[in-house]
């Protein structure tokens, strides 16, 4: 018996760590104008030391960033930095995390102002 509850319970808590990735909010700076530079830092707030490495990726608008948009990526978070900023650069950018299978996303608005 004790070998079941024993499973039931790592299995539980595998369960609840795989379940755990989540992506920490983030949000661009209000009143941005054109030609200024925009820096927006992406990690995880749980579920980064469910074991493997933390995979990130950064879309506009759910499409490849513009060629103006630099993501440096380190173990647990990931950066994009846009510099010069445009009026192009505006629209929704969202950063993807995985990790062994599981997967999260979180999506912030860019307005530039001409």
């Amino acid at each position: 018996m004790w070998k079941i509850c024993g499973l039931l319970l790592l299995l539980s808590v595998f369960y609840e760590t795989k379940a755990a990735l989540e992506v920490q909010p983030f949000s661009f700076p209000q009143g941005i104008t054109e030609g200024e530079r925009v820096i927006v830092a992406c990690t995880t707030k749980s579920g980064a030391k469910s074991g493997g490495q933390l995979s990130f990726k950064w879309l506009k608008n759910g499409k490849d960033l513009s060629p103006n948009s630099q993501v440096k990526t380190f173990v647990d978070f990931s950066t994009i930095v846009i510099d010069p900023v445009s009026e192009e650069d505006s629209g929704n950018y969202t950063c993807l995390v995985s990790n062994n299978g599981m997967q999260d996303s979180f999506t912030a608005q860019l307005t530039v102002m001409g």
